[in-house]
């Protein structure tokens, strides 16, 4: 699904009040990891407001005369607890001549979404399949970013329980003449550096 950045940042905020009301769950700071704080707020209770009532226009969720907020869009819903629940982030981010973008895949025990930004501000939030193991899909994500892009350089950091980071050039996934198979291979030792040898971050 698409939302805006009010939307976003109403979202990030419910989900930090939801968390910090459970025992041990650490904050998911998700604004700070979709880089949106950087982004000009005069009053940020105001611009979640905001992202709120376009929430409620849309019909993806309606308030409650208690006071409670009720989420009638299943997939906004499920995005959300998979948020609330999450232990761990995994950040692609890709850098190529003129742009900058990245994923960032939020993971869960049963549930995990991605979020990326795209045109205007506006971010889509989807859930991936939980019965694949997020390495894997890290790893389908990498290679399809690579081969569209072939001089892109690729990083990968992992932070939750496990911080690991790992990153590779242009020149390491071969260059624009590169083969898309060195480029799957340079893809899968990177996600392994990250699942399996733990790269310390330095993020």
């Amino acid at each position: 699904m698409l939302l805006t950045l009010a939307e976003v940042r109403y979202l990030a905020s419910s989900v930090e009040q939801q968390r910090s009301c459970a025992v041990g769950v650490a904050p998911l700071d998700l604004l700070e990891l979709l880089e949106v704080l950087d982004a000009p707020v005069n009053d940020e209770e105001l611009v979640a407001a905001a992202g709120f009532a376009s929430l409620v226009e849309r019909s993806i969720c309606r308030p409650e005369p208690s006071g409670g907020v009720v989420f009638t869009d299943l997939e906004f819903d499920a995005c959300r607890a998979a948020l609330c629940g999450a232990d761990e982030t995994i950040r692609v981010t890709l850098v190529a001549p003129g742009r900058v973008t990245f994923w960032l895949v939020v993971n869960g025990p049963r549930r995990r979404v991605v979020i990326t930004p795209v045109e205007d501000g506006r971010f889509v939030v989807q859930l991936l399949r939980p019965d694949e193991r997020v390495r894997d899909q890290i790893a389908r994500l990498v290679v399809s970013a690579v081969c569209d892009q072939p001089d892109s350089g690729i990083a990968v950091v992992r932070s939750g329980p496990v911080q690991a980071m790992s990153l590779r050039t242009s020149a390491d996934f071969g260059g624009v003449a590169g083969s898309d198979d060195a480029r799957r291979r340079a893809a899968a030792a990177l996600v392994a550096e990250v699942f399996d040898r733990g790269h310390p971050s330095v993020a």
